[in-house]
């Protein structure tokens, strides 16, 4: 039976890229729930939402390359500088506590070694905004592949809109946006799921798409 994952916080230590150091994602009133749920991270454009994300992702994917390693995947970690990490995986209370190299883990507070920790099966990285810091992986045609040596395919997938054609051209990545939005709102699913959304956030039952295609002239 696959055990829900529910991440509970991250300290960033003595962290230069995050003016917090540390951040809370889960509810008192969910952490002994059996049931998986989802955090939703909210704020203005430029406050680092995907930023926080992407250092989520590179812990999980520098823990699950630590625990998988092996000669045909060097680990080299990514995020750089100390954290601890606290996540449950079902009722287990998981935390890894990192600090040059130096690895701390517990299960509900008593120690474990690497291979004992119990992790989420993959990381997905479904983005749709222009500027999101998540990383390419994926060997699509046309994308190049250049973090197969840090970013192991069998945990870390990105599935957004950037690929190597079109990585820099903003106007491609509009249009593929506009066109995921369009597909995405004709789906009753996906309805009822962002009228769900709206409702706790108190919004009006719409979604408005405004942009503008500026053209730079020397």
């Amino acid at each position: 039976m696959t055990k829900a994952f529910r991440l509970e916080y991250v300290h960033f230590k003595n962290s230069k890229e995050f003016e917090r150091q540390f951040y809370n994602f889960s509810l008192k009133e969910n952490i002994h729930s059996k049931a998986a749920y989802t955090t939703v991270v909210i704020g203005p454009n430029g406050t680092g939402k995907s930023r926080l994300l992407k250092a989520v992702v590179d812990i999980l994917n520098d823990l699950y390359n630590k625990k998988h390693e092996d000669s045909n995947f060097k680990y080299r970690p990514i995020h750089q500088g100390g954290y601890e990490i606290s996540y449950y995986m079902g009722l287990d209370r998981y935390k890894v506590n990192y600090d040059t190299y130096e690895y701390e883990l517990s299960i509900n507070d008593d120690p474990i070694s690497i291979d004992k920790l119990e992790m989420p099966d993959s990381c997905i990285a479904a983005a749709y905004t222009l500027h999101e810091k998540f990383v390419m992986n994926n060997d699509y045609p046309g994308r190049i592949n250049r973090y197969s040596d840090k970013y192991n395919s069998n945990f870390y997938n990105y599935l957004g809109i950037k690929s190597q054609n079109n990585y820099a051209f903003s106007s491609a990545n509009i249009n593929k946006a506009l066109d995921l939005i369009t597909e995405a709102i004709s789906n009753e699913g996906f309805n009822k799921d962002i009228q769900k959304v709206f409702k706790f956030l108190n919004f009006n039952a719409a979604i408005t798409i405004t942009y503008d295609i500026r053209k730079h002239h020397s």
